[in-house]
């Protein structure tokens, strides 16, 4: 899904569409403006892609394995 991402400690932090607190405003509208990374925040279009950029690993498949004959 595409976003703004940010590593938090190791783990994955999403918004879809802004990000606000006390120090700056990210909104989805103007994601071209920024210069990234804000504060540990970066724009990407899928979460493979920011996991890439933030050096986080892939996560380990969800898919269900055919169970074996």
């Amino acid at each position: 899904m595409q976003g703004f991402y940010k590593n938090d400690n190791g783990f994955l932090v999403w918004s879809a569409d802004r990000v606000i607190n006390d120090n700056f405003e990210l909104w989805l509208d103007q994601k071209e403006t920024y210069s990234y990374p804000v504060e540990g925040w970066i724009w990407a279009e899928s979460e493979e892609q920011a996991r890439l950029t933030l050096n986080l690993p892939l996560p380990e498949s969800t898919e269900l394995e055919s169970p074996e004959e």
